[in-house]
């Protein structure tokens, strides 16, 4: 200080001591102050804001992020130091916000695991899970046991207006049955014109009913054009006292049944395609009807009023189910019926193919299981033979 003040720079010197003096007793400096040279100290206090040209080694490495990370990489600790990486692995538990997650790319071994255990109530934000969340087919409606639109085919049917509006060539819906054992009791699944029924095979969907009624079955099809049932078995189980069990019942109109199995049995008569002026196309299905009670009747396909059903690669059987004094017919044409069987079997104990009053049977390439009974129709046979591969001439017998 002696040096400085002889250079007669007193304000300097001035400086320098107050400097000093502040240093050596801890206390803080308001203010710009440029120091030129290292600064050491065993610690530092406040924010550091308007500290520059720090060098990146005055920092602890722990302290330090990387600089040089590429496009889509963040630093992340490894434990022991920063580097640069890209996310993977790990559990998300919670995501805060009201924006979407979203992914833009992923690489052929990555992927986003989320909840593998299943998501449970506690998880989702309330409405967070509700239709307008939800990408819905249009025109379906869902029919299961558990987490479809309806849980009942009938009921399903009877609200069509409310998931198809009005069915049309230009609106035609869909109403899917999902696997499962569906017992409508006394009701029917009544089917309209363009709203096709699916069930999702023969052996896992099974609508099943107990209807008593000669113009009702488990299912209906009243006057109805360009719709199909397909992939379901339909039942129709009768009852104690039961008159009539039909399984489908049709009239009016020109429908298709596809890959349907038809079960009817329990009544005094059981029939399992009552067609009443009806024109349907049955393909690849299996009709098998039971005559279980005494002097009962069983009939595969029963045809009335002109109805004229085409039969092609389907099985009809009609048995007696060890009841005494049944009739048991295949296909049954009453008042002047016409029925067209193709590449079929048809099964009758008592007449695989039965005539009442001035039918029209057409058989091709088909095998049939009892007597024909002809009594004022006509009968044509192309390629047809009876149970004991044994061939039909060409009216059948």
């Amino acid at each position: 200080m002696k040096d400085c003040l002889r250079t007669g720079l007193a304000v300097a010197c001035a400086l320098i001591s107050l400097v000093m003096t502040a240093w050596a007793a801890d206390v803080e400096l308001d203010g710009n102050i440029l120091v030129v040279g290292p600064v050491t100290a065993n610690s530092f206090s406040g924010s550091g804001a308007g500290l520059t040209n720090i060098p990146g080694n005055a920092l602890s490495s722990t302290y330090q992020l990387p600089q040089s990370c590429a496009s889509g990489q963040f630093p992340k600790w490894n434990g022991t130091s920063w580097a640069c990486g890209y996310d993977s692995g790990g559990t998300v538990t919670g995501v805060y916000g009201i924006g979407a997650i979203s992914v833009a790319s992923m690489g052929p071994d990555e992927y986003v695991s989320i909840a593998s255990s299943g998501i449970t109530s506690g998880m989702l934000a309330p409405n967070s899970v509700n239709a307008s969340h939800i990408a819905f087919y249009s025109k379906v409606a869902i029919v299961a046991p558990t987490g479809g639109d309806y849980s009942d085919p009938a009921t399903a049917m009877a609200s069509y207006s409310s998931w198809c509006g009005t069915p049309s060539s230009s609106n035609p819906c869909l109403l899917k049955i999902m696997p499962g054992f569906y017992n409508i009791g006394t009701n029917s699944v009544t089917m309209h014109s363009y709203i096709d029924i699916e069930g999702s095979g023969e052996n896992v969907t099974v609508v099943q009913g107990s209807i008593d009624n000669a113009s009702a079955g488990v299912i209906v099809i009243n006057g109805t054009y360009n719709s199909e049932l397909r992939f379901l078995t339909v039942s129709n189980v009768g009852g104690t006292n039961h008159t009539n069990a039909l399984a489908i019942y049709t009239i009016y109109g020109s429908q298709k049944l596809t890959n349907v199995t038809v079960n009817a049995q329990g009544a005094l008569n059981n029939y399992g395609v009552y067609n009443n002026q009806a024109y349907p196309t049955i393909i690849n299905s299996t009709i098998s009807i039971y005559a279980t009670v005494t002097n009962g009747y069983s009939y595969g396909i029963f045809n009335t009023v002109s109805s004229a059903p085409t039969v092609r690669n389907s099985v009809v059987n009609s048995y007696n189910g060890m009841a005494p004094g049944v009739s048991c017919y295949g296909i049954y044409n009453t008042s002047a019926g016409t029925a067209t069987v193709e590449h079929s079997v048809v099964h009758g104990d008592t007449n695989s193919l039965y005539d009442n009053s001035g039918g029209i049977f057409n058989v091709a390439y088909s095998r049939l299981e009892g007597a024909v009974f002809i009594n004022s129709g006509t009968f044509r046979c192309v390629g047809a033979y009876n149970s004991s591969y044994v061939a039909l001439n060409s009216t059948c017998q």
